[in-house]
């Protein structure tokens, strides 16, 4: 019973997925040299037809799905409140952190309209592109076939921080021909440490069920 009981607690991830309520927001100024903290958090926007669909599966926790588009406000398809071009500048930054180990490994998937930088700990991982056609038409943009794709060995222990930069590069007036928001979903595996702690809970699970057999 005990080692029954233990099993879920072993399967856990560090599980990042966009989702309304997020905080770590912040908004640039004009030039971009300043982001200013925001006191709102993330809110779940509406989905462009072209884009990549809510609920994507979670490249690090296969049975996760429950990552879907947002932003800063509600500048996404049919949205309330349009985001105007802003070309090289971004408009927004989220930083999300998670705690992991030395030698696990950070797997994620992004999708931006209409592009993003991200950065791991300070360090940029995949610089925003400024093309355009539906979004950018290449990773990162906002087609399922325009994600970008992370699997990055982390080299040390402890917190670690996440930063998306978004972009709006396209030029239509309003939130039906030009909205704009964020959508990624991870996590960090432990590895091979849970299938080795729940391969000895089955054991003991076994040991237990010979051991009081009638």
């Amino acid at each position: 019973m005990v080692c029954c009981l233990a099993v879920p607690a072993l399967l856990r991830a560090d599980i990042l997925d966009s989702r309304a309520g997020l905080s770590g927001l912040c908004l640039y100024d004009a030039t971009g040299a300043n982001c200013n903290a925001m006191a709102t958090t993330t809110v779940a926007i509406g989905v462009h037809p072209l884009w990549q669909a809510n609920h994507p599966v979670n490249p690090g926790v296969p049975g996760d799905s429950s990552a879907v588009w947002i932003s800063y406000e509600d500048s996404g398809y049919q949205g309330t409140q349009f985001q105007p071009y802003k070309g090289t500048v971004p408009v927004f930054a989220l930083t999300q952190t998670f705690d992991a180990s030395a030698g696990e490994t950070l797997k994620l998937h992004v999708w931006a309209d209409d592009t993003a930088g991200v950065f791991l700990d300070g360090t940029q991982l995949k610089a925003p592109v400024f093309t355009q056609s539906t979004c950018s038409g290449q990773p990162i943009g906002c087609r399922s076939q325009d994600l970008g794709n992370f699997s990055v060995q982390l080299a040390t222990s402890g917190s670690h921080t996440l930063r998306f930069d978004v972009y709006q590069v396209g030029t239509g007036g309003d939130t039906t021909s030009n909205p704009m928001g964020l959508l990624y979903t991870g996590a960090v595996p432990d590895g091979g440490m849970t299938l080795m702690l729940l391969g000895s809970a089955l054991v003991g699970i076994e040991t237990l069920r010979r051991k009081f057999r009638v």
